[in-house]
């Protein structure tokens, strides 16, 4: 009786070789027998683990693998995916895993395009045990069977869904024996392919753009299927081929019809290339079933759904939404250039098509490196292969009218990593920070517009840099030798604003360096807090949240958060709005200039008090406290100690001259002051008290630190004058409350 019908007692009729528990019958007082002790195997099983069926030797892999890999792993014990040629080899292989309860495994059959089927070891199809409605060809892309549970049928799935599988080999390997490696494909690529390694790829944007369907089509017309990217390597090649793409190119990734994604072509999916999204949830999160989420907007609770195994993607203030409509393209934009991004299979972009090299075109020999310059978009590479220091590579660049290779965009990333690669060797790339002034920014001018350290970098003590084989960026120190890259460029670098004198000193602690500007030194710190915690934290820095006088200022700032844009949506800034609505800066620096976005400062719910710079465009925003943001410092310029003059001694004669010129004014201001006092003793008809209209216009301002700090000093800021008959109680400086801030940050909520 199958579990599924216990519950209204009907019956079923199943295979007679399922394990199922049963029911006995004996007639009322006969004693049953005890049961056999049954303790032979059923099967013959081998050292290595393997069951013994047939003349052949089996093995249930639990591993979780995509079709290929899975096939690797019984290859690597001299072995295939099992072929089936009969119905007592299904049943056995069927009740294995139907007793173990392990689900369904791949087996060695193939489904083509064209719905024929093949064994891939090359034997003959001579069996077949589909279920009902199989092969169903779902989404065009299920070119490979698994077995089942439900009675040993066969389903056709994607190659790269992660299934446990079944080995079969012809018997048992002599011991320590090893499987000779697999070589790779051999042959060339049609004319308008570009080869790399084993495969030829085809970027197609001069047709009219096709949804991600249409695109499929076309590339299995030619032969051929959308591009899948097993690794960084295929990425790197392919972003260098975007050189003059103009639009977003599709890629073989899909979730089209199913709950996760996976390659159309059936390999497996092993490597991501996501564009980050701003301030947003991983794409792939998943939510386990007693968790809760609230909107902010409105305020209400809402339940994530209790499948722990659906995916979702972030709506921005909405709850997560399950989408199974989606296909990944390559963005063209600069900033995120050949990064992941999915949308609707509905849109309409460019698209990569990707075929095995053909063995029937020949190889054209393999060229030397490289020796001369080699132009890329708009710049001229070269690379050095010999090793030497970080001096000697910039030398030899200048030697040639160039510099060690800055790195501004996506594509110049990628060139250059590519170049890594093909030499399998780091490269000096045009950071050196004791060239500039202590700080890193490209040797030829040109500030970092992006950056891609290594993990635990870049590092205080090693002020050189060398581009890696993963493409990230790390520190070394200068004497040590790499191979390195020059570049020619014609762009000319901005010019900076005239630098006023000072330095910005380092912290050893700190995990940033302080950027100089003008007479300021600044810090993006990544830290996501609210803004109260920032201001504090900018404190004990030595500084303040940020202010922004004039629109010089607001380019620098859009400048150095140009790298990290995609990865963070705003910074908190110095902008704050007083109980009396009114906006200002932490610094108290005049709000003569403001850069506003469109229907900002908002006043939704009122509590949008605090001022953010958005990454996008510099515009600023009101946002509300508890929001976590990261931050930019802001502090003055240290100057340096400038050593006592001596005193030149005086003779005789000039130190009479000076005395006597010291006490004629002394004199003269003494009859000055007895004038005046005279005049006004007349006018008034009384002596003026200390507490007169002469006391009202001294105003000492109160300093913003300690005097060891003394910063932001804004001549056109005037504190309110708090003498008795000049105090006006209704209005209140809140400014107050912000110096406060570190002590009581609940006064300002």
């Amino acid at each position: 009786m199958d579990n599924r019908y216990r519950s209204s007692s009907t019956w079923n009729d199943v295979n007679c070789e399922d394990y199922k528990d049963w029911l006995c019958e004996i007639r009322k007082g006969v004693t049953p027998l005890p049961p056999a002790n049954n303790t032979v195997p059923e099967y013959n099983v081998t050292e290595d683990g393997w069951l013994e069926y047939g003349g052949s030797q089996y093995y249930f892999n639990s591993q979780l693998l995509a079709m290929e890999d899975a096939r690797d792993y019984c290859r690597q014990r001299h072995g295939d995916l099992a072929v089936i040629n009969g119905l007592r080899e299904n049943v056995f292989l069927w009740k294995k895993i139907n007793k173990e309860g392990l689900g369904n495994h791949y087996i060695g059959l193939t489904v083509d395009l064209d719905r024929t089927f093949g064994w891939m070891d090359g034997s003959p199809v001579v069996f077949q045990r589909w279920d009902t409605d199989q092969p169903d060809f779902k989404n065009n892309d299920e070119n490979c069977v698994v077995m089942t549970t439900s009675m040993g049928f066969w389903h056709d799935y994607n190659c790269g869904t992660e299934m446990r599988s079944i080995c079969e080999r012809s018997g048992s390997t002599p011991p320590n024996s090893t499987v000779a490696p697999t070589d790779p494909p051999t042959g060339g690529c049609a004319p308008g392919s570009t080869r790399y390694q084993s495969k030829c790829y085809t970027l197609i944007e001069y047709r009219n753009p096709t949804t991600w369907l249409e695109a499929r089509s076309y590339c299995q017309s030619i032969g051929a299927n959308l591009a899948s990217i097993a690794n960084r390597q295929e990425q790197v090649f392919l972003t260098t081929q975007m050189v003059h793409v103009t639009t977003d190119l599709w890629i073989g990734l899909t979730k089209l019809g199913r709950d996760s994604l996976v390659w159309t072509d059936g390999r497996a999916l092993k490597y991501f290339n996501w564009a980050p999204k701003k301030n947003s949830p991983n794409p792939r999160l998943r939510w386990p079933s007693h968790l809760d989420y609230y909107n902010p907007r409105s305020l209400h609770r809402h339940f994530i759904s209790r499948d722990i195994f659906q995916d979702y993607d972030w709506m921005e203030d909405q709850i997560f939404q399950r989408r199974n409509d989606q296909c990944a393209v390559m963005s063209s934009s600069s900033s995120t250039l050949g990064q992941w991004v999915l949308v609707s299979c509905e849109d309409k972009h460019g698209f990569i098509c990707q075929r095995k090299v053909d063995p029937g075109i020949p190889v054209k020999a393999p060229t030397e490196f490289p020796r001369s310059w080699e132009k890329f978009g708009n710049d001229s590479y070269k690379v050095l292969p010999q090793n030497l220091t970080w001096s000697e590579a910039q030398l030899q660049c200048e030697t040639e009218q160039s510099q060690l290779a800055s790195i501004l965009d996506e594509l110049s990333a990628a060139y250059l990593e590519l170049q890594a690669l093909k030499l399998q060797t780091p490269l000096w790339i045009g950071l050196n920070k004791n060239e500039t002034k202590g700080y890193f920014r490209w040797i030829d001018g040109w500030h970092l517009s992006k950056v891609k350290w290594g993990l635990m970098e870049p590092s205080r003590d090693r002020p050189c840099v060398y581009l890696d084989l993963d493409g990230t960026w790390k520190t070394a120190f200068c004497h040590h030798t790499y191979p390195s890259v020059c570049k020619q460029s014609t762009a000319i670098p901005p010019t900076d604003p005239p630098q006023y004198p000072g330095d910005c000193h380092q912290q050893e602690l700190e995990g940033t360096s302080w950027l100089p500007f003008r007479g300021h030194c600044y810090g993006f710190f990544t830290d996501d807090i609210e803004w109260p915690d920032a201001s504090t934290s900018c404190v004990r820095k030595g500084a303040l949240l940020v202010s922004i006088e004039d629109p010089v200022e607001l380019d620098f700032l859009k400048r150095n958060l140009e790298f990290l844009k995609d990865r963070y949506r705003s910074f908190w800034i110095g902008l704050y709005k007083t109980h009396l609505g009114q906006w200002q800066w932490l610094d108290r620096t005049v709000l003569d200039f403001t850069n506003w976005a469109d229907g900002q400062p908002s006043d939704y719910s009122g509590n949008s008090e605090y001022g953010m710079m958005l990454t996008s465009d510099g515009t600023w925003s009101s946002g509300a406290r508890w929001h976590d943001k990261p931050y930019i410092c802001k502090k003055p310029k240290v100057l340096p100690e400038t050593p006592p003059t001596k005193a030149v001694p005086l003779k005789a004669d000039q130190k009479r001259v000076r005395y006597g010129l010291a006490v004629v004014v002394v004199l003269a201001a003494l009859c000055l002051m007895g004038l005046t006092a005279g005049t006004l003793y007349k006018k008034m008809g009384r002596a003026p008290s200390a507490d007169s209209s002469f006391s009202k216009f001294l105003v000492f301002r109160k300093p913003l630190f300690s005097a060891a700090l003394k910063a932001f000093d804004n001549p056109l800021y005037v504190e309110p004058v708090t003498t008795g008959d000049m105090v006006n109680t209704n209005i209140i400086d809140t400014s107050q409350l912000v110096e406060n801030m570190e002590e009581e940050p609940q006064t300002m909520s």
